[in-house]
């Protein structure tokens, strides 16, 4: 599946590269308020990959599960909100 970040400037090749985790936590990337960050990791990358932010984690965490749904849906692409 690929995965348009939110800013719309990364696609993600989600299965060819092996992310380690997607999670929600305080945003690490960037001074940006302190808003709470959805980020990808994986082995092959430094740093995180900054895939949205959001204004409190129930928003994250809502968009992370319609992350995993479109994964079990099998779809081919999505984009992050």
């Amino acid at each position: 599946m690929y995965i348009l970040t939110q800013d719309k400037k990364t696609i993600l090749e989600f299965g060819h590269i092996e992310f380690g985790r997607l999670e929600v936590g305080r945003n690490i990337v960037g001074n940006r308020d302190g808003r709470i960050a959805l980020t990808a990791n994986s082995g092959s990358y430094s740093t995180p990959v900054l895939m949205g932010l959001y204004p409190d984690e129930e928003a994250a965490g809502r968009e992370l599960a319609r992350i995993w749904s479109a994964l079990k849906n099998g779809e081919k692409f999505f984009e992050v909100q």
